[in-house]
């Protein structure tokens, strides 16, 4: 719970951030990772919140069942992206790039230490189409596109 908070909270600072270097509203501004991602990657996941642990239990959550309000942008968060670009990447290209960091970093535990999603997404393949589809299912941006 205090790692989605902070990912909530760092959506507003950087909305914040934005707003504060920009010179006029046709400035343009590439983001990787915003609220889209904070929202898919939450309706993705969810925790059991009961144990506390972090196993995913409802890993056999329809994203296509949840209502259409899960997936809007915050009313309070004013800037919204023209345009949201989903890389889909295939599984095995996305671990071998992972095992490269990890060898890279000589980090152990996953390609960051801070970053539990490498290994989540290795763990449980179905998480990465669930991520896509919540992705796809986000409303605020003027235009999505999958690549």
């Amino acid at each position: 719970p205090l790692a989605r908070a902070f990912y909530m909270i760092s959506n507003y600072i950087l909305e914040y951030e934005i707003a504060r270097t920009m010179d006029d509203d046709h400035d343009i501004v590439i983001v990787d990772r915003w609220y889209a991602s904070t929202c898919a990657y939450t309706v993705a996941y969810p925790r059991d919140n009961k144990s506390g642990d972090d196993s995913n239990s409802n890993k056999d959550l329809q994203i296509s069942e949840l209502p259409s309000t899960v997936f809007e942008w915050p009313q309070d968060l004013k800037l919204k992206p023209n345009l949201l670009l989903i890389l889909n990447i295939d599984p095995q290209i996305r671990q071998e790039r992972v095992d490269r960091r990890r060898s890279d970093n000589n980090t152990s535990g996953g390609a960051s230490r801070f970053n539990p999603w490498d290994d989540r997404l290795a763990k449980d393949p179905a998480l990465g189409n669930r991520i896509l589809e919540a992705l796809q299912r986000i409303q605020g941006p003027y235009e999505t596109y999958g690549l």
